[in-house]
């Protein structure tokens, strides 16, 4: 399987963020403490496996608008 962008409607900290131009091979997300590697890499997962209940203590609720989810 290939991704080649994602589009994050609403899912912890992101809104309406769209990210394009991942190549092929190894994709790697680096950044600074708290800049939203896991979230990402969590929305990746969810977006793939399903979306985890409210209950389950990785919701990442929508905290800066816009509907859960994304493609």
């Amino acid at each position: 399987m290939r991704l080649s962008e994602v589009h994050i409607d609403g899912f912890g900290v992101f809104h309406d963020q769209h990210i394009t131009g991942l190549g092929e091979g190894v994709i790697l997300f680096t950044g600074p403490n708290e800049s939203g590697k896991t979230t990402l890499m969590s929305f990746i997962k969810a977006i793939l496996f399903g979306m985890e209940k409210e209950s389950n203590r990785a919701h990442y609720p929508p905290l800066a608008g816009g509907q859960h989810g994304g493609a």
